[in-house]
C-alpha cells in the first residue's frame, strides 16, 4: 500500500525509501517530485507502542475487562487493545449518567495511530528516544 499526501502529516512515521522516517516539511514537496511509491505505511507493532511510551495496563479491576484476551497498552489518557493478532484504538464514551461504553477502531498502521490521536485528544504521540 503506498500512501497519499492526504493519509499523511507531519510528525508522521513512514517507511521511505526502506527507512523508517518521521515526516518533516520537505519530505511533502519530495514526495509530490518523486512521487508516492517509495512512501509506505509503517504496520503498527508492540514495538512502535513501546516507542511512543505505551506500556501493559494492567485492567483486573477495571471496566475495562470487555477486552478480556487482548492485552491494553496505554500512554496518558490514550488506551490500545491487541486482540486477535489485531491493535483497535479504544474510545471511551461517558454518558450523563456517568455510565461507561467502549468503541473499538482497528488500527494497521503507524501513522493511523497517530493521526486518530492527534484528532480526537489533540494529543502528538512522541517517539522516545
Amino acid at each position: 500500500m503506498n500512501l497519499k499526501l492526504k493519509d499523511v502529516r507531519i510528525g508522521n512515521w513512514v517507511k521511505w525509501r526502506g527507512m523508517s522516517t518521521e515526516i518533516k516539511l520537505w519530505f511533502f514537496a519530495e514526495l509530490f517530485r518523486c512521487g508516492n511509491d517509495a512512501c509506505i505505511p509503517i504496520p503498527l507493532s508492540v514495538e512502535w507502542l513501546e516507542r511512543f511510551g505505551f506500556t501493559v495496563f494492567d485492567h483486573t479491576f477495571s471496566d475495562i475487562s470487555k477486552f478480556r484476551g487482548g492485552v491494553i497498552y496505554k500512554v496518558d489518557g490514550t488506551a490500545v487493545v491487541y486482540h486477535n493478532g489485531r491493535f483497535h484504538y479504544i474510545i471511551t464514551l461517558v454518558n450523563e449518567n456517568g455510565g461507561t461504553k467502549y468503541v473499538t477502531k482497528y488500527i494497521q498502521y503507524v501513522h493511523q495511530l497517530q493521526n486518530i490521536v492527534f484528532v480526537l485528544e489533540d494529543v502528538e504521540l512522541e517517539v522516545n528516544k
